[in-house]
């Protein structure tokens, strides 16, 4: 009888644990979308505190002030109309307001407590999605 009990607790501890594990991940669904699209990103328990999304020609979009505005990194799962996301980027050194989301390809979400250092040398989380244009 005490074996039973010590097997169920122990598969109840690894569950909870293994269920707790997934729902901590920095995920975003779907990852292939087009611009009228709704994406649902889940944000782990410690999120990193800086935003960007880096276009596939490597230019990087800072996007702090627009998932500030939408409750980052207080509320744990968001759905944005994609369209709808903006950033900053630098034009001569001037900070330009612009849309996330312009040109087919594969973009990276790239989280960080400091975006402006080496991936190694600070806590990071990035994910890779798939923009279908129109």
């Amino acid at each position: 009888m005490k074996t039973n009990i010590f097997v169920i607790l122990a598969f109840s501890i690894l569950t909870e644990s293994l269920i707790s594990e997934k729902n901590n991940k920095f995920q975003i669904s779907p990852i292939q979308f087009r611009k009228n699209d709704v994406i649902e990103i889940r944000i782990p328990h410690k999120p990193p505190m800086e935003t960007a999304i880096i276009r596939p020609d490597g230019e990087v979009v800072y996007t702090d002030v627009f998932f500030k505005k939408v409750g980052y990194p207080s509320i744990k799962n968001l759905k944005l109309k994609v369209n709808d996301i903006y950033g900053y980027v630098y034009i001569d050194g001037n900070e330009t307001k612009t849309k996330v989301f312009k040109m087919k390809g594969k973009y990276e979400f790239y989280f960080a407590d400091n975006l402006e250092t080496e991936t190694d040398n600070t806590y990071s989380i990035s994910f890779f999605v798939h923009f279908l244009g129109k």
